[in-house]
């Protein structure tokens, strides 16, 4: 009986963080959209990306940088699904199989670094409470949430003798997937291989993702584009910090559920 008792309530974390996923679903299905701070744009772009690839004559007036730039796997993605799914139900699909993929990507991870059976489970259920809907995600940033994800599923495979293709191919993943994240994976390559003996070919790995940096970079600042007119600015280096820290402390949905007035639900 003791040993059922314990058995329950190793799975109990588990259990819970299901009940929250499945109340979370449900409660995206039965939204009238997905109310998150700025995914919004991102569904907007996406189903303009669609409507470029089938039917260019209906949006004329909107073009694509000839450079590679970060942040555009999540468009791609979604613009996928817009090619069978009106926007919304696009956008409520996309989310959902974002947050079954991590549901899996974490299970990953974990075969490989937490061998006990019942911590696997908690640090499961803690990983999908803290990551996969991290503040980030209720701001509506699936770009790093995605990058995250690509991330986290590189450490569950990643080895001393991982060849310089596996490293090169999650590295322009990452790329595309957010800035921040492929920073933060090529910086975990570089230091395996001059402080943990990884081997050095793993650095040619990260050329292609290099090489689309920099061509990032000269068009961003040397192409003649026309970028859109920002509508807010941070009146002082102390209001910038203030919404920078912000983004960090703000956790969970407490302002970032927006009606289409642009008030929060909450």
């Amino acid at each position: 009986m003791m040993g059922q008792y314990n058995s329950f309530l190793s799975r109990a974390p588990v259990l819970l963080a299901l009940a929250c996923l499945v109340v979370f679903t449900a409660a995206l299905v039965l939204a009238p959209a997905p109310l998150l701070h700025d995914y919004a744009e991102w569904a907007f772009q996406a189903k303009i990306l669609s409507l470029y690839w089938t039917q260019r004559s209906e949006v004329a007036d909107y073009s694509l940088y000839p450079y590679p730039v970060p942040y555009l796997l999540s468009h791609y993605l979604m613009a996928g699904y817009n090619l069978f799914l009106a926007p919304i139900l696009a956008a409520k699909a996309f989310i959902l199989s974002y947050v079954a993929l991590s549901c899996w990507v974490f299970s990953r991870f974990l075969q490989r670094y937490v061998s006990d059976i019942d911590q696997r489970h908690c640090s499961w259920a803690l990983l999908v409470c803290l990551a996969t809907f991290s503040s980030f995600f209720w701001y509506g940033y699936i770009g790093y949430q995605l990058g995250l994800l690509i991330f986290l599923y590189f450490l569950s495979i990643y080895k001393a003798d991982s060849a310089a293709s596996m490293v090169a191919a999650f590295s322009v993943l990452a790329f595309f997937a957010h800035a921040t994240i492929f920073f933060q994976l090529a910086l975990f390559v570089v230091l395996a291989v001059f402080f943990c003996g990884y081997r050095h070919r793993q650095l040619f790995g990260l050329l292609p993702s290099a090489v689309l940096s920099l061509w990032f970079l000269y068009g961003r600042y040397f192409l003649q584009t026309h970028d859109a007119a920002t509508q807010s600015t941070w009146a002082s280096v102390s209001e910038a910090v203030v919404y920078k820290l912000g983004m960090v402390t703000m956790h969970g949905p407490f302002k970032n559920f927006l009606g289409p007035t642009g008030a929060s639900l909450l």
